[in-house]
């Protein structure tokens, strides 16, 4: 049995080694603690129900993430509690943040229905993790993750119906899902390398190699020492951050998904020079257009957002911007943040 508090210090030790790109991001340092205490406590088998896991990477559709708190949300359901049935569902589908589920659900099944098939037809989200919040649409299980993935990559099928997803390389995966996604679909993936910071990596090796542990490739104790060819690699992988640098493309796909926003303008740049070198045929972004908030002394944050402009400064030599969405795929908040999709195409 893996001992994950142990591992964490043997790549936290490593990545005390690397250039400062591949160093904790202030907004990650409070973070890295929070989540580093859950490895600690050995509850990496409840992590999908863990608080700190839910704030920082494992986004809900309802609390934490609807943005009201537990003494709100107990006001709201003293009200249903006296509510007539359908009044009480009214209140129930709000907060447990079925309504939002739904209508993700029913944006993806339009677009698959206008596509004239469904690749993900079959996927049924693993419970590995003990997820406090998961919805079944059509008898199949699904995470607002997993939907937020879903619509990037209809998003990017609507415009490019032949483009190949046989190698697919993230940064910043959160706990995997997409590498789930895209192995239980009919998207025809044979390779996904997720390159995240400890402690976050070390959530999607755990995921990954319970869920599809016939394809799980990889082994965060052993290190990456020689360059390694995407050509040769096959099924799941997760690595390290800076193991981006060892890796030799060329690749189908680069994806981000909100990950850039809580880094500095000269990280994700350093990011891009390495994503520039694999050579990806497609860029699939998710981050908020007006950039992450900055920091206070009682809000997290970062020192300088990265928006929307600055991806369009860095990438229009190499890439062409196919189209920018948050109303449809993407999703806008409350306070009007626009949490928007991106699509890149190489030229």
């Amino acid at each position: 049995m893996t001992n994950y508090s142990q591992l964490l210090k043997a790549l936290s030790a490593q990545q005390s080694e690397q250039i400062k790109e591949f160093q904790t991001t202030k907004f990650w340092e409070y973070a890295a603690n929070e989540l580093s205490a859950v490895l600690e406590r050995d509850e990496i088998h409840n992590f999908r129900d863990d608080p700190a896991c839910l704030t920082y990477f494992v986004p809900t559709y309802g609390y934490p993430a609807m943005g009201l708190d537990k003494s709100q949300l107990t006001e709201i359901k003293k009200i249903a509690d006296k509510a007539r049935p359908k009044q009480k569902n009214t209140i129930d589908q709000f907060i447990s943040g079925h309504n939002h589920a739904n209508a993700d659900h029913r944006a993806i099944q339009g677009c698959v229905t206008a596509l004239g098939y469904d690749p993900f037809l079959t996927f049924d989200e693993s419970k590995v993790g003990n997820p406090s919040e998961l919805f079944t649409f059509n008898g199949k299980n699904v995470s607002r993750p997993a939907h937020n993935y879903m619509l990037g990559l209809l998003f990017l099928i609507s415009h490019e119906r032949d483009a190949a997803l046989n190698s697919v390389v993230e940064v910043g995966g959160g706990h995997g899902v997409l590498g789930e996604i895209l192995f239980k679909s009919s998207l025809g993936t044979d390779r996904y390398i997720n390159f995240d910071i400890p402690p976050t990596c070390i959530f999607a090796e755990y995921y990954l190699s319970k869920v599809l542990p016939e394809l799980f490739a990889s082994d965060l104790s052993s290190r990456w020492n020689t360059p390694m060819n995407s050509a040769d690699l096959s099924g799941l992988h997760v690595r390290p951050n800076w193991d981006i640098s060892s890796l030799n493309g060329p690749v189908d796909l680069f994806v981000n998904y909100h990950s850039f926003q809580e880094m500095e303008p000269a990280v994700v740049q350093k990011y891009i020079e390495e994503i520039s070198r694999l050579r990806p045929s497609f860029l699939l972004l998710r981050n908020i257009r007006e950039g992450k908030q900055v920091t206070t002394a009682n809000k997290l944050g970062v020192e300088t957002p990265t928006k929307a402009e600055n991806y369009i400064d860095w990438l229009r030599d190499e890439f062409h911007l196919v189209e920018q969405n948050s109303r449809t795929f993407g999703f806008v908040t409350a306070d009007n943040f626009h949490s928007e999709l991106s699509l890149w195409k190489r030229k």
